[in-house]
């Protein structure tokens, strides 16, 4: 069996790397502990970049207020 990962999947992994290291790491000093979330507006500003990226996760693109 070849158990060797497909260059487009590592090519994926790579940009969902760039995305947790670059923005959604650095989001996370501005969690709320005291309500236990992420304030609307930094949530609402890494849902844009994800669609900028172009992961297209279904997540993303069913929820009525991703698609504004």
């Amino acid at each position: 069996m070849d158990f060797t990962i497909p260059q487009e999947v590592e090519e994926i992994k790579k940009r969902v790397r760039d995305f947790v290291d670059n923005f959604a790491i650095p989001a996370e000093i501005h969690y709320d502990y005291d309500h236990g979330r992420m304030p609307e507006k930094i949530t609402e500003e890494l849902r844009k970049k994800l669609r900028i990226s172009d992961f297209g996760l279904p997540i993303f693109q069913n929820r009525k207020e991703d698609l504004v």
